[in-house]
């Protein structure tokens, strides 16, 4: 008790960075996995003229043309008598343009123009009110999650200099008199440096917690089941990760107090 009393700071913060980058990370898996199901399923309707093979811009994955037979079939059915050939003379070509990812107003406009410049082009559809509520709402989203993370970092990194205060202030007597005696700086630095493997243990054990509560809490799989996606979370990579992390910012720290020490003692 007396341990978390004296490192309750750092392994908060600890925990809090880790914490951030995590769902920083997942949430950028969740809107990544949404936008391309929304790619899958937008697409640009183009009208021409003559048949279209290739459209050479760089967002277009590829073109497919639009199948009528079906719509004049019951053009037909309720037209009896009508002339089906003669309107399938008349009638232009209907194609729809699938992209790679999903495209930016400023990247639609510009394909609108360059294909408006082909003469042979009748008309466009590229629902442009829709697609460009939704990049929107996906811009602001990632903006939001990014703002988050970095509220959250910075909060932490304060509460990190605030326990760099509280064992500068605890050791640094200790540190100036084994100084006195000619010990190592290996020596002298050896228990702080094992109290900050001790914390980056420790908040690694809670993050694993928290972060298997939360993939497996009802909350999360209806959000994924709501969306229909499906993401991945490799948690034992992720704390591979936040092992190094945490514990370079542990080091860090130590290597600031041990280094930082003042000359007096307190």
């Amino acid at each position: 008790m007396k341990y978390l009393k004296s490192h309750l700071f750092l392994i908060f913060a600890l925990v809090s960075i880790l914490f951030s980058i995590e769902t920083y990370l997942i949430f950028n898996k969740i809107v990544s996995s949404y936008e391309q199901k929304i790619v899958k399923n937008y697409t640009v309707i183009v009208v021409s003229k003559t048949p279209i093979k290739q459209i050479n811009f760089p967002y277009i994955d590829k073109i497919t043309p639009i199948n009528i037979q079906n719509s004049l079939a019951n053009i037909q059915k309720q037209l009896k008598g009508f002339d089906i050939n003669k309107l399938k003379a008349q009638l232009p070509y209907f194609y729809k343009l699938h992209f790679k990812s999903f495209p930016s107003p400023k990247e639609l406009n510009r394909l609108e123009r360059t294909l408006m410049k082909n003469p042979n082009i009748k008309r466009i559809e590229s629902f442009r009110i829709s697609q460009h509520q939704t990049y929107n709402l996906l811009l602001m989203t990632k903006l939001i999650a990014t703002i988050f993370m970095v509220i959250i970092l910075f909060i932490a990194f304060l509460l990190i200099t605030k326990q760099l205060e509280v064992w500068r202030f605890e050791h640094s007597e200790r540190m100036y008199i084994m100084e006195l005696f000619g010990a190592p700086f290996w020596f002298r630095s050896a228990i702080l440096l094992k109290l900050a493997i001790v914390d980056s243990i420790l908040s690694i054990v809670l993050i694993f917690f928290i972060i298997e509560y939360i993939i497996n809490s009802r909350m999360y799989q209806d959000l994924l089941s709501q969306l229909q996606i499906n993401i991945e979370v490799n948690i034992w990579a992720n704390l591979a990760m936040f092992f190094g992390i945490s514990l370079s910012i542990s080091l860090l720290s130590t290597f600031i107090v041990i280094m930082s020490k003042k000359d007096e003692v307190l």
